[in-house]
């Protein structure tokens, strides 16, 4: 599984691999159960609301051929607080579970939901893994004297060789005294092309994946805005500055 698609996926696989992690006998057989619910955490229709989870549990399994997922489907989002709140009542938590953001404090206080820190620390997983993006790719490019479509086109070309696709009606852009403003940093192009970065100039670069088609619709609201094809998608973003030799990330300050 590539990067881009491991950003994505990884909710699920990186609590499955650390629960593996305290298994101390791999050469039995192991069954782990999932709760989750159907259909978005954003309420956007997707008649593909396991596809991600399949994914995950999948590659999951062939590298731990041993360890056998088990999820129930078909609790919808309304019922899942109460459905889970039963479960952990009857002792029968799932071993991974999705968590609603009005739930979250109220299973962290009951010391419901475990701290991985130490697990990750013992069993040195590599966090990078798990939250890198084509945002770094872009920013390699980054430095003076430096074709602006250098960025897109390292984007886009992370992007496709990690099966992914980029709308092509949504971009980055500049920052100066207003928010949006020329140039724009589209995620896709051919290189060598555009105005050359310099020293001082501010970008905002946001790189966009599909895991399906690149068409957007907009819905009747005017302002949420879904894959067409209904696939998930993933946005990613830092503003930058231009230094001598690179960049600065002034998100980060």
């Amino acid at each position: 599984m590539t990067r881009i698609k491991k950003g994505i996926l990884t909710l699920v696989s990186l609590s499955l691999v650390l629960i593996y992690c305290l298994i101390n006998d791999p050469s039995r057989d192991i069954t782990l159960t999932l709760g989750l619910y159907a259909g978005s955490s954003w309420d956007v229709p997707n008649g593909e609301s396991y596809q991600v989870i399949d994914q995950a549990i999948k590659k999951f399994e062939k590298k731990y051929p041993n360890v056998h997922v088990e999820y129930k489907s078909g609790i919808i989002k309304d019922d899942y607080s109460s459905w889970l709140a039963n479960e952990i009542t009857k002792g029968t938590t799932p071993d991974v579970f999705m968590v609603l953001p009005d739930d979250f404090n109220t299973l962290s206080s009951i010391g419901i939901l475990k701290n991985l820190d130490r697990l990750i620390k013992e069993e040195r997983i590599d966090t990078s893994l798990f939250y890198q993006s084509a945002l770094f790719a872009g920013l390699e490019q980054v430095k003076p004297g430096v074709r602006l479509s250098d960025i897109s086109h390292a984007i886009e070309e992370y992007l496709t060789k990690n099966g992914c696709t980029t709308p092509r009606d949504y971009t980055g852009h500049g920052i100066g005294t207003n928010v949006h403003e020329d140039p724009a940093v589209p995620n896709y192009g051919a290189p060598g092309r555009g105005p050359r970065l310099k020293k001082g100039m501010c970008l905002a670069i946001e790189p966009m994946a599909h895991l399906g088609a690149k068409e957007t619709v907009t819905l009747d609201d005017g302002w949420t805005v879904i894959t067409k094809d209904h696939s998930l998608a993933a946005h990613y973003e830092h503003t930058i500055v231009i230094t001598d030799d690179g960049y600065r990330i002034l998100t980060k300050l």
